[in-house]
């Protein structure tokens, strides 16, 4: 009896389970029942522009900068990200954050992105991010 490698198993497994959900999904499509009535609905909404629920505060808007960006520390940077309504900088932003160490420069095992080796030095970084800061 031949025995599959639990690579080849997981591979057929995952391709049984496509052509299942493939099939299932060609075949059951929503009819109304017949002679079912077209409902008509309507809606209103009102904004009330004089009142005040929430104020968003200047660090509220924010974004990510990927490591590979090589031109994050242009010096054009915070002037654009200021007048965009920037006030707060992720870096480095996505998953890439969860194992990041500002001291190395690198994540968890070494790992360096390409093209990044010492480019982001916590004062480079502050340069930046500094001049987001909003005014006291």
């Amino acid at each position: 009896m031949r025995r599959l490698v639990p690579g080849h198993r997981t591979r057929l497994i995952g391709l049984v389970a496509a052509a299942a959900f493939a099939v299932a999904g060609s075949v059951t499509t929503a009819t109304p029942p017949a002679g079912a009535a077209a409902t008509a609905y309507t809606a209103s909404v009102s904004v009330d522009t004089a009142r005040t629920l929430a104020t968003l505060p200047a660090t509220g808007v924010g974004m990510n900068v990927a490591v590979y960006d090589g031109n994050m520390n242009h010096p054009s940077v915070p002037g654009l990200l200021k007048d965009a309504g920037v006030g707060a900088v992720r870096y480095p932003g996505g998953s890439y954050a969860d194992g990041y160490h500002w001291q190395t420069h690198t994540v968890e095992g070494g790992y360096v992105a390409t093209g990044t080796a010492n480019r982001q030095t916590v004062p480079a970084y502050s340069v930046v991010v500094v001049p987001l800061r909003p005014a006291r």
